[in-house]
Parts: C-alpha cells; structure tokens; sequence
C-alpha cells in the first residue's frame, strides 16, 4: 500500500493537561508543531477530544480503557497504539516515526 502521510491520533479530555492551566489540545498542538517541523507533510496529527459523543466513533479506545490498558492521553501512529502514558510524550513519536521509515525534513 502506498500512503501519503502517516497519521499521529492523540486522543485527550476536555481538562487539564500536562501543567496547570494547559489543556491535552494544548500539548497536542505542541506535538503537532513540533513534528510537522521535523517531518513537514509526511506526517498529519490529530487531536481528538475523546467525550461520550465520539465513544462509538472509536470502539478499540474504549476497549483498551475498559480493560485497564490505557490512560488518557492515547496516541496511535495509523492504526497502532505507541502510548497510553499520562503525558504527550514527542520524542517518543518521533523515535517511532522514525524507526518506520519517515525521514527528517
């Protein structure tokens, strides 16, 4: 299969983040920003505030939770879960992006 981009999903909650006053989108748009400067258009990151309204959108997400597998954040590069920390953690997912081949810019 040939693939434009890979996609970095980083699923968070409407709450605090991180550090006091910062938001999971917060840290997100910081990964973003940060991977995209490493790895311009290769790669495309979303964040996606995981509230009940988006539950049956991802029902792999619910699994991990409900059998103690994951804590919020959750990040999948395609359709593998690389961390289910409770951080952001960026150098992880670009060490992942680049053991699967993605080249710095």
């Amino acid at each position: 299969m040939n693939k434009d981009k890979d996609i970095v999903r980083i699923f968070g909650l409407p709450i605090t983040g991180c550090k006091p006053g910062k938001s999971w989108q917060d840290a997100a748009e910081f990964a973003k920003d940060y991977l995209v400067l490493k790895f311009g258009n290769q790669v495309e990151v979303e964040y996606i505030e995981f509230t009940p309204s988006r539950w049956k959108d991802f029902p792999e997400i619910i699994e991990l939770i409900n059998k103690g597998k994951a804590k919020i954040p959750i990040i999948f590069v395609n359709s593998e879960v690389i961390s289910t920390a409770d951080k952001i953690n960026v150098s992880q997912i670009e060490k992942h992006l680049l053991n699967m081949g993605v080249k710095n810019i």
